[in-house]
């Protein structure tokens, strides 16, 4: 690349969420559609989140073939990438009119890798409301208290105890 194509190239992230009713292999395929077209204008790959099935903390709506329709769960996937700044418009005005892609939102960003691997939460299809999820660490074992014979006080000895305590106070 020449100075003058280093100018205009900016780094870019972008999320999608795509059509449950793609399935797995569906929305995989989708998601190296939309990497393949931003290789295709120039573009190159810095890193990828795998399409992965979630559920929408509210439900969304669009409108297809003159039909509402709703989608409570969808498959989350992101990538990073270099672009020519004049292109970006073009990748977005794509994914706007996609019917594939529920929502996608795409910003300017770092080279950095600026991703936390987190714990997938799972699904609410796959938990049953009896369950309790516990993480080991924050759990204390339980631990029996060993007591001998020896150290059971009866309450007459506790009282005297207490009351020469109390009369040491007093003088």
């Amino acid at each position: 690349m020449d100075e003058l194509e280093l100018d205009r190239s900016r780094i870019y992230e972008v999320g999608v969420q795509i059509s449950p009713t793609l399935g797995d292999e569906g929305a995989q395929t989708r998601f190296n559609e939309l990497k393949e077209r931003v290789v295709g204008l120039g573009g190159t790959i810095l890193q990828e989140g795998a399409p992965e099935r979630i559920d929408l903390a509210y439900p969304m709506y669009q409108i297809r073939e003159n039909k509402k329709a709703t989608f409570t769960e969808a498959y989350f996937a992101w990538f990073k990438f270099e672009l020519d700044a004049s292109l970006i418009k073009t990748i977005e005005t794509e994914l706007s009119t996609d019917l594939s892609i529920i929502r996608h939102i795409a910003f300017k960003t770092v080279r950095a890798n600026t991703y936390i691997p987190r714990k997938s939460p799972r699904r609410r299809s796959e938990r049953t409301s009896d369950e309790v999820v516990l993480d080991e660490e924050l759990v204390a074992p339980i631990v029996e208290p060993i007591v001998e014979e020896d150290e059971i006080e009866t309450p007459s000895i506790l009282d005297k105890k207490l009351d020469e305590l109390t009369a040491n106070d007093v003088e």
